[in-house]
């Protein structure tokens, strides 16, 4: 074998042998809330988070006196950033325990952040509109996703190997399970 082939092998070895690191989980919330407003989250705690998917900031608008959106889900290490797009002045601040902050005072088309550095919840209101709240649910890992109306979740990319998922809803503690992610087929969860 010429070393043009014995190259060429090489390369070819490598790349078979690095291309399938990943597998996939799917599965079913059942009882899953009718009202489109309550979030339901699912997300996988193990992994490394990707790190592209951390540089990507997360907004929570002020619009029309209200935060857009009122819920979301961010990984923690995520930019969270609250544009004014009010013609008004707000006030963003949170007392949780999870990240307390006060953005102070800032007018139309300004913007202020905070950096999600600790999983768990976090409850955002404004000083200067009493009505107006929101709330950001940090987790540990950038494999997260809402879950909708339908219950179903699905999760490529994850790395083979033991992990917890854990189904988060408001106002109940969180369900973990422990799974076993593999190269081949499909990892499936009920909850």
């Amino acid at each position: 074998m010429n070393r043009i082939s014995r190259i060429a092998v090489l390369l070819l070895l490598s790349v078979t042998t690095t291309a399938v690191v990943a597998g996939e989980v799917t599965g079913i919330v059942h009882n899953r809330s009718k009202d489109p407003a309550t979030p339901v989250v699912v997300w996988i705690e193990g992994p490394k988070s990707d790190p592209a998917a951390l540089k990507k900031p997360v907004i929570v608008a002020q619009t029309g006196l209200q935060f857009d959106p009122r819920f979301v889900t961010v990984a923690r290490g995520q930019v969270v950033q609250f544009p004014n797009r009010d013609n008004t002045a707000h006030s963003v601040f949170s007392a949780s325990q999870t990240k307390s902050f006060d953005l102070g005072i800032f007018a139309e088309d300004e913007r202020r952040s905070i950096i999600a550095d600790r999983a768990g919840l976090i409850e955002v209101r404004c000083a200067l509109h009493e009505r107006m709240a929101a709330q950001v649910l940090v987790v540990p890992s950038t494999f997260f996703m809402t879950i909708d109306a339908s219950g179903e979740f699905s999760f490529s990319g994850v790395p083979a190997g033991n992990h917890q998922i854990v189904l988060w809803r408001p106002n109940t503690p969180p369900v973990t399970k422990e799974i076993s992610v593999t190269l081949t087929g499909v990892t499936r969860v009920e909850f």
